[in-house]
């Protein structure tokens, strides 16, 4: 999928997913419904979080690409990043 669109294009695809799920889980009342809309959660998160900057960087950066994507996805700076600001 991500070869076939343009990055950007998936990425609002993804903003729009989770905003139509999140307006259904403040609006249902039925369980199939809610359980869902946490799929489309989850698909949305993927394409406007996880996919789309790996594939920028994996564009953008055609040597030594393992670095550049580990440093797209260090965890260390998701762990500290909450405590410094706070």
């Amino acid at each position: 999928m991500m070869q076939r669109f343009r990055a950007r294009d998936v990425m609002v695809g993804g903003v729009v997913l989770n905003a139509i799920a999140y307006f259904l889980l403040a609006f249902t009342d039925s369980l199939p419904l809610f359980l869902c809309s946490y799929a489309l959660v989850g698909a949305g998160a993927a394409l406007s979080g996880i996919l789309t900057p790996l594939t920028l960087v994996s564009r953008w950066v055609p040597q030594q690409r393992g670095k550049a994507l580990s440093a797209v996805n260090i965890p260390v700076v998701m762990f500290a990043c909450p405590f410094l600001v706070g």
